[in-house]
């Protein structure tokens, strides 16, 4: 008899520096039977080029990397033991996620909780508002014009200036966060080297701030 358990787990936001990516790096290691052949890998896609090292002296020892990288996966895998940490990806995964892969849900369990032991010390600042189905709810509010003139209730042409304005700016900021969320709150980063470009390295938090004023701005229009 052969049985194989799997379980996928959601990460919070998260952010590792190399030194903290290293630590996971060692403690994944110790999950698996020295003794026998094992497989690590670590996947990093770039905006014009993609690298896959085969451990983390290989990336230690090239450094050509530079900034933080958003998309990217950590795959350790031995006979049929295997756990992945995998970013998020754009429209089909808003999340990071952990997998793991064996016949023993002990060891998925403890597994899993490897990884959390490094990544919840490591949460973004904003990891509550990052899983926000943004896309989602700007498609449904794009649509309330014409949802309510189809059902009567009232038309555009008919709405008050501020409620126009209130509703405009709603949908402006669900918009501006729906497609650039993944590059100003991106859901896991590897930060190779400081970014010393004020606007890039504080580009969430001015991304939210912009939010911030569009909704004041929303509910002024209201009152």
């Amino acid at each position: 008899m052969k049985r194989e358990v799997e379980k996928e787990q959601k990460l919070p936001a998260f952010a590792l520096t190399g030194p903290e990516l290293e630590l996971l790096w060692g403690r994944l290691n110790e999950l698996f039977e020295p003794e026998k052949p094992l497989r690590s890998r670590l996947h990093l896609t770039l905006p014009n080029e993609k690298l896959q090292f085969d451990g983390i002296d290989e990336l230690k020892s090239y450094d050509r990397v530079r900034g933080r990288v958003t998309q990217f996966e950590i795959e350790f895998s031995q006979e049929s033991k295997s756990i992945s940490v995998r970013s998020a990806a754009p429209i089909f995964r808003s999340t990071a996620t952990v997998k793991a892969r064996a016949d023993s849900d002990v060891w998925i369990a403890g597994a899993i909780n490897t990884v959390q032991t490094v990544v919840q010390p490591n949460r973004a600042w904003y990891w509550w508002f990052v899983n926000w189905p943004f896309l989602l709810t700007f498609f449904i509010l794009s649509l309330v014009p014409w949802a309510s003139s189809w059902l009567g209730v009232v038309t555009f042409k008919d709405a008050s200036p501020r409620v126009a304005l209130a509703w405009f700016s709603v949908v402006l900021l669900l918009g501006f966060l729906a497609f650039t969320k993944d590059r100003l709150l991106p859901a896991a980063a590897l930060i190779f080297t400081d970014e010393p470009n004020f606007v890039r390295r504080y580009g969430a938090e001015i991304g939210l701030v912009l939010g911030v004023i569009s909704i004041i701005l929303a509910i002024v229009a209201l009152i």
